[in-house]
């Protein structure tokens, strides 16, 4: 479930608002959330250090770019494509 939805918001993301580029950020120790994002087609692009709840934690930056999404990157795992959600009518 948590990957067509991440799915869909790429969609809506560069289908809806024209985006270039989508970037998303994980905890490097959340192995469930990185699986995700690379499941939907994204790629790693570097980490940072960002704080949270007054603690310092390692995240993880993932980007996917329009180019990308047009040739179908990660399309196969989430069933969400150009044409929208695969439930739509």
């Amino acid at each position: 479930l948590m990957t067509e939805a991440a799915g869909l918001t790429l969609y809506l993301g560069f289908e809806t608002l024209n985006l270039k580029r989508v970037e998303a950020f994980a905890d490097t120790e959340n192995a469930g959330s990185r699986r995700v994002l690379e499941k939907i087609g994204m790629r790693l692009v570097g980490t940072e250090n960002r704080m949270v709840k007054n603690e310092e934690r390692l995240y993880a930056r993932y980007a996917v770019t329009r180019g990308e999404w047009e040739t179908g990157v990660g399309r196969e795992e989430t069933g969400v494509g150009r044409e929208g959600a695969r439930w739509a009518d």
